[in-house]
């Protein structure tokens, strides 16, 4: 039940996995890893490292977008696992604070995951629920390119477990600008100009972040 005990031995586990990959890392000719936090982590003493990323799109995938109108009402999107460690209930409990302003919107969910009924009966209990769709989950190819293509900004509120989200890649390849946590190495990957980058666990940066984007189209 997630319990003391669970929370202890993974602990442990991770500490002792920890220690097994920096020895491999200090014993390796080179090390590559998906964005340079990792690399700090677990490989901080050695020369020969490559950074990468575990996108899936090229170059020839991208989208040149030529209209930036907002949607009516502006269209949030998010796409990953509808997990705890994602902050879900952050961003719901922010759009629970715009709906409370009279804000208009529609958020769309991609995914799956144990929070869906969770987050489905807090939308209900707070009078949005006609404003979120949850989609379930969509394969990687066209059918989730659209979703991108016909939103106004992605969110990816996450608490913990971030490397180089495919997600906010995903984002940005299609033009869609991003409101994501400062998680892993998500700041690396949104650069000075590819998105919002706000601290986790917080509600109202959430909402100031939203209300940026929604209000100024520019």
């Amino acid at each position: 039940n997630r319990g003391f005990l669970h929370r202890l031995t993974r602990f442990i586990r991770a500490k002792h996995n920890c220690m097994i990959v920096k020895e491999m890392s200090a014993n390796a000719l080179c090390v590559i890893g998906i964005g340079p936090e990792i690399l700090n982590k677990y490989a901080p003493n050695t020369t020969s490292c490559l950074v990468s990323t575990n996108h899936l799109l090229s170059e020839r995938e991208y989208h040149k977008r030529t209209s930036f109108e907002l949607h009516k009402p502006p269209r949030i999107l998010f796409v990953g696992d509808m997990q705890r460690r994602k902050g879900l209930t952050y961003l719901f409990e922010a759009l629970a604070e715009l709906k409370f302003m009279g804000r208009e919107f529609e958020l769309v969910m991609v995914g799956s995951g144990p929070l869906v009924e969770t987050l489905q009966a807090f939308s209900k209990s707070k009078g949005f629920s006609d404003s979120v769709k949850f989609v379930g989950r969509v394969d990687h190819g066209e059918d989730l390119f659209s979703y991108f293509r016909s939103s106004d900004v992605l969110v990816l509120p996450s608490v913990a477990s971030e490397g180089v989200p495919r997600a906010t890649h995903e984002a940005m390849a299609f033009g869609v600008p991003v409101i994501a946590t400062d998680i892993g190495s998500i700041g690396w990957q949104l650069g000075s100009d590819g998105g919002i980058l706000i601290p986790p666990f917080n509600v109202k940066k959430i909402i100031e972040a939203l209300l940026y984007i929604l209000q100024d189209e520019d």
